[in-house]
């Protein structure tokens, strides 16, 4: 190959091997990441729920086992942060996803999954794209909007999430150790929350906190019935991870 090499001019074999490198770094593709979506209603006449596949425990969030193609350094990036491991502060939560208004109707329907992935900004940005997606597809259920009610949640609690063997190894000081929400949503919703109250309120810690001596602020995760949302409180709190003492 080598002596082919040598008889071609100069500039096609400059080409060859620029072909070569471009194909190998600018082409990757990465089979089984999962990514997960957080879908939410848009502004206006409708609400959205998730009716198959969404985790009981966070409403309206679905996991997918997607195929990544792209740049090889944004694919890789895009799957080590999958797995939980990032180079940056930032958390790798949900994606957000909202349907277009203009787009739904009440009843059911069905989003695309690859068409839902590659809207969003964030693949765009990135130069990424989603080729395949399971589930291939995810049912919402679309119902008119109804008037918001508003409620007050005085004092809720703050869990915190982390890794199996995380809070045997360090104690958690949070700052402060609850928060007053009042929360804004529909009547139905509302009107559960009153009768028991399902809204829930967690810190997530990260595969790589660890303990320092001064407190680190990091925004909450919300657990809220559909429909339901912020509308004033803190969002926030300030922790330190306490290594707990070895016998």
């Amino acid at each position: 190959m080598f002596d082919r090499l040598k008889s071609l001019p100069l500039v096609v074999i400059l080409t060859v091997l620029i072909w070569l490198y471009a194909e190998a770094q600018f082409t990757a593709r990465q089979d089984n990441v999962r990514l997960a979506v957080k879908i939410a209603s848009p502004p206006g006449d409708y609400t959205v729920r998730v009716v198959d596949g969404a985790d009981d425990r966070a409403p309206n969030v679905v996991t997918f086992i997607v195929t990544l193609q792209g740049a090889k350094g944004q694919v890789e990036q895009l799957y080590q942060r999958s797995l939980g491991v990032s180079t940056t502060d930032e958390q790798f939560g949900p994606l957000p996803f909202t349907p277009k208004a203009s787009e739904l109707k009440p009843g059911e329907t069905d989003i695309d999954a690859v068409g839902m992935f590659n809207s969003m900004r964030y693949f765009r940005d990135a130069g990424v794209i989603v080729t395949a997606a399971n589930p291939p597809r995810v049912r919402l259920a679309v119902q008119a909007r109804q008037a918001d009610q508003v409620i007050k949640l005085d004092e809720m609690p703050i869990t915190i999430s982390a890794l199996p063997g995380t809070l045997d190894r360090f104690n958690v000081e949070l700052q402060p150790k609850s928060v007053t929400l009042t929360l804004v949503g529909p009547e139905t919703a509302i009107a559960a929350l009153r009768q028991r109250n399902t809204a829930k309120a967690t810190l997530d810690i990260a595969p790589d906190d660890q303990p320092t001596q001064d407190f680190v602020r990091r925004k909450l995760n919300f657990v809220l019935p559909p429909g339901v949302r912020v509308r004033d409180g803190q969002t926030d709190v300030e922790f330190r991870l306490i290594r707990r003492p070895t016998s």
